[in-house]
């Protein structure tokens, strides 16, 4: 039996206007949207995967964890080739 898909994530109006505005001042990760906007890391994860592939947003930079490896994603809005995940060592 083939996987289901998730339906694309709904937001109201005020939040999507909250995440792009936090977008455009800065490349953000999750967190930083999380803390802008409330939303739990699943929507903004399908909203932002949503974005990406219709090229309007892109992952601009890996943030490090403690061990120095690429964890978390930056966003940047607009068009661009997101950076490649780092392999760990």
């Amino acid at each position: 039996m083939p996987a289901m898909k998730r339906p694309p994530a709904r937001l109201s109006h005020l939040t999507l206007a909250k995440m792009i505005g936090c977008l455009i001042a800065k490349p953000c990760d999750a967190s930083a949207i999380q803390r802008h906007t409330g939303l739990n890391r699943d929507t903004i994860y399908r909203f932002t995967t949503a974005l990406r592939n219709e090229g309007a947003m892109h992952i601009s930079d890996w943030k490090k964890d403690r061990l120095g490896r690429d964890s978390m994603p930056i966003f940047r809005l607009g068009r661009g080739v997101d950076v490649p995940r780092k392999r760990a060592r």
